[in-house]
């Protein structure tokens, strides 16, 4: 269970990245009742961006996936 996509865009529509999720880059995770994990990308100050995750579970030799769209987040000042 876990991730096994994640695409991110500037509101803009602009494609940023693509991480695909596997059990070595920590978003897919085997014999789970549930997984929280996480990545990183270099991102502008001031741009807003946001996410569509596809999520994917698999048991009893079924499977389902379910794409979720995040709110909006815009990179602050530090």
């Amino acid at each position: 269970m876990g991730v096994k996509r994640i695409e991110i865009y500037k509101t803009s529509g602009t494609h940023v990245a693509t991480v695909r999720g596997s059990t070595s880059n920590g978003l897919l995770r085997e014999d789970a009742l549930g997984h929280l994990s996480h990545f990183t990308f270099n991102a502008t100050v001031g741009e807003t961006y946001y996410a569509v995750l596809t999520m994917y579970a698999e048991r009893d030799g079924g499977s389902d996936s379910k794409t979720y769209t995040t709110n909006e987040y815009t990179v602050p000042e530090l």
